[in-house]
């Protein structure tokens, strides 16, 4: 969605295709440019081929280390099967695109140094993101904090000590209300009354499903290794566009976001448990804190509003246009 679709949608002249099962090469065969996104199957690189055929321009994006999955990611088994596939329909494309400088890094040397790799920073759509209406949000009761988590399986092992500190800071805040979405809630709190599981959202809801919970503030909590140093700031930018703090470990991606700003940096990136304690405890009991932080974090993130993004995918279409 943030890469490809939301792109899209500001980019004239484009056409967006998503098939489980085979491609149709009808629109295709049209086009002067295609970008796909992290194909590895040997049916990928036949249509890869096929495309090629045709004289089209072939760009291979990438938004994860694929060559640094962690062993407690559920897909580590099936990621390093697949390894070869993505080098082999990487070495069909005309430029590599992916999303951090250090995955730029990565990318080379699994690919090749000879491989152009084109660094297309992640940016948001602030139209798509926001919150909802002053006079169309839920009352909450007096005093009531809400904290959110969302995301998926894939980072069981990034949120388990985190996670661990849920149980205490619900009994010592009575406020507080805690949600997750894409992971059961930890067996501590799973019949807590101010826990809860939210379901999976459709892609296509996401923006606005996200945004009608009315978090209060969101926690991002990643473990310090060459994958999520791969990362982009995505949970910090959907946090930026509600206006809402994003609690986080202080690795890169979120190291970079709040870089701009000591204010964000001091108050919001945690190393240690002491570290998130202490700043946990300080966004759900201080709601000015949160407000201030919430407007610094919308402030900072303006500079990866999507049309930056649009811009650097236009002239690198155009560039391969004309080459």
């Amino acid at each position: 969605m943030v890469r490809m679709f939301m792109n899209y949608l500001r980019m004239p002249n484009g056409t967006f295709m998503f098939h489980e099962i085979g491609v149709d090469m009808g629109p295709i065969s049209t086009c002067d440019v295609a970008v796909v996104q992290r194909l590895c199957t040997q049916e990928n690189y036949n249509a890869l081929s096929r495309i090629k055929e045709l004289g089209i321009k072939l760009v291979y994006d990438l938004d994860d280390n694929m060559w640094a999955i962690p062993s407690y990611n559920p897909a580590y088994g099936m990621m390093k099967q697949l390894e070869p596939g993505f080098r082999k329909c990487a070495s069909l494309c005309d430029v590599v695109t992916v999303s951090t400088e250090p995955l730029r890094v990565a990318a080379r040397q699994a690919l090749g140094w000879k491989t152009r790799v084109e660094v297309m920073p992640n940016c948001m759509d602030f139209q798509w993101f926001r919150p909802v209406p002053e006079h169309l949000r839920k009352p909450k009761k007096d005093g009531e904090v809400v904290m959110g988590w969302a995301g998926t399986n894939t980072h069981t092992g990034d949120v388990n000590k985190v996670f661990a500190m849920l149980p205490a800071l619900l009994e010592k805040f009575p406020n507080l209300r805690v949600e997750l979405v894409g992971l059961p809630l930890p067996p501590a709190i799973k019949d807590h009354p101010r826990a809860r599981e939210r379901d999976f959202v459709k892609i296509g809801q996401w923006p606005s499903r996200w945004a009608s919970w009315q978090w209060d503030f969101s926690i991002a909590p990643l473990d310090e290794n060459k994958f999520n140093n791969s990362k982009s700031c995505l949970k910090m930018l959907e946090s930026a566009a509600l206006s809402i703090p994003c609690v986080a470990s202080d690795v890169a991606p979120y190291h970079d976001f709040c870089k701009p700003s000591k204010f964000l940096s001091e108050n919001l990136l945690c190393r240690g448990p002491l570290a998130w304690q202490k700043k946990l405890e300080a966004v759900i009991t201080d709601a000015p804190l949160r407000r201030s932080l919430g407007m610094e974090m919308r402030r900072v993130g303006e500079a990866y509003d999507i049309s930056h993004s649009v811009k650097r995918w236009t002239v690198l279409i155009e560039e391969l246009c004309a080459a």
